[in-house]
């Protein structure tokens, strides 16, 4: 029985892919750099500062963080169609939603507050870049969300993890936890199945979990 959600952020629950590009760059030009698409998605999916130290070599992370905060101000993320309505079934049917993101605590908390996602999330395992010195696709990443589980009398075979990259599901396998990849972010449907993830644990969006979670069930019990 899945007791446990926990989901990846970024263009899992929010759109991010459409605007990540455009922000970035808008950012490296107010500081006299230029950002080609190529390189930029070649480093996606990195922790935040190595990907700016890759693509904006020379700029302090936090003079980057502070002018792309100014931007969002005005041009706010937007959620996945779906997910506020998923996230609420799921803490109806009594299941605890937490999230692992290679984000920033203040980031995160800003853009899940935003659209309005807080509501529905277990604060107690909320897990950013910083609370734990490893990061996705190191499965140790999962770690502090498993003590915690433990300490609550839950096993790692009751929770998965929802995510959209590739390195998401190899943290998940390494830390042995059942993953579900959604297609929202740059990975394909090809991409996850050819990495070894099963055609029915790949969801176009975060709004097909209700179902597919009832249906892994019961093929658990059947």
């Amino acid at each position: 029985m899945i007791r446990v959600v926990i989901v990846d952020f970024d263009d899992t629950l929010i759109r991010t892919k459409e605007m990540s590009f455009e922000k970035h760059a808008a950012v490296g030009e107010y500081f006299g750099y230029a950002l080609d698409e190529a390189t930029f998605f070649s480093n996606y999916g990195r922790p935040w500062p190595t990907l700016i130290e890759h693509i904006f070599p020379g700029l302090a992370f936090s003079d980057f963080y502070e002018y792309l905060v100014y931007l969002e101000r005005d041009y706010p993320f937007q959620e996945i169609e779906g997910a506020t309505n998923t996230l609420q079934h799921l803490r109806e049917q009594g299941i605890i939603v937490g999230v692992l993101t290679s984000d920033f605590r203040d980031s995160f908390f800003r853009r899940a507050q935003r659209v309005g996602h807080m509501t529905y999330l277990d604060s107690n395992l909320i897990f950013c870049a910083g609370d734990t010195p490893y990061t996705k696709p190191d499965g140790r990443a999962f770690l502090p969300i498993l003590d915690r589980l433990q300490s609550q009398g839950i096993g790692k075979e009751e929770m998965i993890f929802v995510g959209d990259l590739l390195t998401d599901y190899q943290a998940a396998k390494e830390a042995g936890v059942h993953f579900f990849a959604v297609t929202t972010g740059f990975q394909t449907a090809n991409d996850f199945l050819r990495a070894g993830v099963s055609h029915s644990h790949i969801l176009s969006s975060i709004a097909e979990l209700p179902l597919r979670l009832a249906m892994y069930g019961e093929a658990q019990h059947g």
